[in-house]
């Protein structure tokens, strides 16, 4: 009776270590997984940031040096909470941005090195520490031409008609002028026509886009049809100014999230002709918040921001770990323990059938 006993017991043990087991690795499974799940991306965290790696100004000027925040989608987050961005290096003549746009005095020859690195929330940002070389460098002394000298034409000034849903500005040969619309900027130096009267006329956009940016560049919050008037006052299709004017786009902060690498990735286009946009070489201006451009024929003007090369806009995977402790077990750890308990509860079960067919003979 007791041989009978025991191997049922043992049979019962091996069955109930087995059912365990599984019980152990489905929680295991349902813990990690629900901590992996409980961590959303978060679009205000930054995970990197970029600095210029060498300046260049003349001696003793001032000059600022600005960083930019990403988050792991490669979307700037300069305003993002919890910033604490930290030049080091040199006396600075002044901040703004928390920090983030710090001013100094450049050296009188040579070059001196500044240290940056930040903080969010009191924790180092990750691949956010590097130097910035500032170096002085001589401006070469101007040659010195004669003033071109501009006057005004005998004949009387012509009457210029606004574009639709515009506005337009006689330009006068001896001191030029500046058309502004909807925060649009057209400047026009003195003789931009030369010595005969003109005009500029800022339109509204043309929607849709006479040609398609196609993947050469994502379409920004601002742009203009520009034209120009001759001195009779009608529209000019084929002016070449004499003097570039210069044109200036707003940008927005959306503008500068959108276009890859932030505010280097803002650029204004022209269209040479149809399917044919050029992009102009483009200053930021971070005070105003503009993007200005000159330019010596009438076109439509956009802004355009950068893409993202193909494989960079991806979120960068981050390491996740479970509620408790700092080991997350694997997929095929969990498996092998899973089968081992089925393996277990399988063989206690067997065991224990056999010994109830021994006792019943």
């Amino acid at each position: 009776m007791l041989g009978s006993i025991t191997p049922k017991r043992w049979a019962l043990s091996v069955a109930l270590v087995g059912l365990v087991s599984l019980l152990f690795a489905a929680a295991l499974s349902f813990s990690v997984n629900r901590a992996s799940a409980s961590v959303p991306f978060d679009p205000f965290l930054a995970t990197r940031c970029v600095i210029p790696s060498e300046v260049f100004a003349p001696p003793g000027a001032n000059v600022g040096v600005a960083a930019d925040f990403f988050n792991g989608e490669n979307q700037i987050i300069n305003n993002a909470p919890g910033l604490d961005p930290n030049w080091s290096g040199t006396s600075f003549t002044g901040s703004e941005d928390n920090g983030r746009i710090a001013f100094l005095t450049a050296p009188g020859s040579g070059s001196l090195t500044l240290n940056f690195s930040a903080e969010q929330n009191n924790v180092l940002v990750p691949n956010c520490s590097g130097n910035t070389i500032v170096t002085a460098r001589a401006v070469p002394p101007l040659v010195q031409l004669p003033p071109q000298v501009f006057t005004n034409p005998t004949t009387p000034p012509p009457t210029i008609i606004d574009p639709v849903g515009g506005d337009s500005l006689l330009i006068t040969p001896m001191t030029g002028g500046t058309l502004t619309f909807g925060g649009t900027d057209i400047i026009a130096p003195p003789g931009t026509f030369g010595n005969d009267w003109g005009g500029f006329g800022l339109g509204p956009l043309p929607s849709p886009l006479p040609s398609s940016p196609g993947g050469l560049f994502i379409q920004g919050s601002s742009g203009n049809d520009v034209f120009t008037f001759d001195s009779s006052g009608n529209r000019n299709v084929n002016a070449v100014l004499t003097n570039a004017a210069t044109i200036c786009l707003p940008w927005t902060n959306n503008d500068a999230n959108t276009a890859y690498r932030g505010i280097e990735g803002i650029h204004i286009f022209r269209l040479a002709s149809p399917g044919n946009w050029v992009m102009l070489n483009t200053n930021i201006n971070l005070l105003t918040k503009k993007a200005c451009a000159q330019f010596s024929r009438n076109s439509v003007f956009v802004l355009g921001l950068d893409p993202a090369p193909a494989g960079q806009a991806t979120a960068t995977p981050s390491v996740v770990l479970p509620s408790a402790g700092d080991y997350a077990p694997g997929s095929g750890s969990l498996a092998l323990l899973g089968i081992a308990g089925a393996g277990l509860a399988g063989l206690g079960f067997l065991a224990l059938r056999r010994s109830r067919r021994t006792t019943a003979k």
